[in-house]
């Protein structure tokens, strides 16, 4: 190449060879045990970033789905109460409020486990009540609702009652449905009537099945569940309307 008449020679950089010569051995050599290390390291630690973040919307997931079954529940019993012209009731496996069998199962009034299969734990249970005692007995329709994990009865978070919650009873157990013989005693179930579907509340008994049972508008209340984190409410009203609720603990309010 000339400029101005002249010869111009390129010659390489005797430091740019050697610089090139190291990255050549470098790459050559590979990547070093350390490099190995602190990747996996960095690695490892998003990863159970992410593992975290994934379980608690599994948990977020199984709670609200949860609350959804009750509202199932009471949707369903409701309608087949006025469809077949038989009582039908709900029954909640909150042991705290139902007593166990000797295999640790809640239980009905008159001491029947809930259950799917025998042996696994159903939390909710509707019963086409044909014989009128507010239990589970040999051929009657059931739908269990199977478990969800990491779930549990009550609230974590949640400091007052989902909006239109007109149950008697104080959070706690999971149940704001009251016993028709103490406004303040909480119950695990609800009945819906024959005929016209309206919820009312029933004591519960040992010997009877129902014991006492309510008047129109004994029936409305709440049932809570919780992951830990997250609180959802599904609310019955008085006539038979239903309603599911999170808790904002940003906010500190329960939302539609």
């Amino acid at each position: 190449m000339k400029s101005g008449g002249a010869r111009v020679r390129w010659r390489r950089d005797p430091h740019g060879a050697r610089d090139e010569r190291r990255v050549a051995r470098r790459s050559q050599r590979g990547i070093t045990l350390v490099e190995i290390v602190i990747g996996l390291a960095i690695i490892g630690i998003i990863a159970s970033m992410g593992f975290a973040r994934f379980n608690g919307w599994i948990d977020a997931q199984h709670a609200r789905g949860a609350a959804r079954d009750i509202a199932d529940a009471f949707t369903l019993a409701r309608t087949e109460a006025i469809r077949t012209g038989n009582p039908h009731v709900v029954l909640f496996g909150i042991t705290a409020l139902t007593g166990v069998d000797g295999a640790g199962l809640p239980v009905d009034p008159l001491g029947t486990p809930l259950q799917n299969d025998p042996g696994e734990m159903a939390p909710i249970v509707v019963v086409n009540d044909a014989n009128g005692n507010c239990s589970i007995d040999p051929g009657e329709t059931t739908v269990p609702f199977p478990a969800k994990p990491n779930i549990n009865w009550d609230v974590s978070t949640a400091t007052v009652r989902a909006p239109n919650d007109t149950g008697g009873v104080a959070l706690g157990t999971g149940s704001t449905f009251a016993s028709p013989a103490n406004p303040a005693t909480p119950i695990p179930f609800v009945l819906f009537r024959a005929g016209d579907g309206v919820p009312v509340a029933f004591t519960g008994s040992a010997v009877t099945g129902c014991g006492t049972i309510g008047t129109t508008g004994s029936g409305s209340g709440s049932i809570y569940v919780t992951d830990g984190k997250r609180d959802y409410a599904t609310t019955l009203a008085p006539m038979g309307g239903v309603r599911v609720h999170t808790w904002d603990s940003g906010t500190n309010t329960w939302t539609n």
